[in-house]
């Protein structure tokens, strides 16, 4: 199962939420997720991710987070959006990297705290599947919940650097 892959950072507990979130959508066929900011409050950017190995080495080598769509696009707050309706043409060469990695399709949530702090939540497919709208408000529901925790978590362990 790929949430077994999930990588361990010195954010052990963040990684568990993570896994068990991606345990509790693997039954709609979600093998990953992916938690992430773009604030350079650290030297790199904070990431947990279920993502296959082999995509988290390039995008950590390639400093892939400065041309990652999920950053990139205006993503309004605590609304999941579906990677499809990214601009293609703008993010033609990342969303083929990504699909060369195995990550199909996925479907990402802002949650933005302030300007000082901005977490991500993704979570992929490694397959395309039609999601139906009972599907979509599920995962919707599920995503914003675990980003909640997440966010909360990350305040309490963070809070003097913000």
């Amino acid at each position: 199962m790929c949430a077994e892959q999930l990588y361990r950072c010195e954010t052990a507990p963040a990684s568990d939420i993570l896994t068990m979130s991606v345990l509790n959508l693997s039954e709609l066929g979600y093998c990953g997720a992916a938690l992430t900011t773009p604030v350079r409050l650290w030297s790199r950017p904070f990431i947990v991710s279920g993502y296959p190995e082999a995509w988290q080495l390039r995008y950590a080598r390639k400093h892939l987070e400065q041309s990652d769509p999920v950053h990139l696009e205006r993503l309004p707050n605590l609304r999941l959006i579906a990677w499809e309706h990214f601009d293609r043409t703008r993010h033609k060469r990342y969303l083929h990297q990504q699909r060369e990695h195995g990550v199909m399709s996925g479907f990402s949530m802002k949650l933005m705290f302030s300007n000082a702090l901005t977490l991500y939540l993704s979570v992929f497919r490694e397959n395309e599947v039609y999601v139906s709208a009972a599907e979509f408000a599920y995962l919707e529901q599920h995503v914003r919940e675990t980003l909640l925790n997440l966010g909360r978590l990350t305040l309490q362990r963070f809070s003097d650097h913000l």
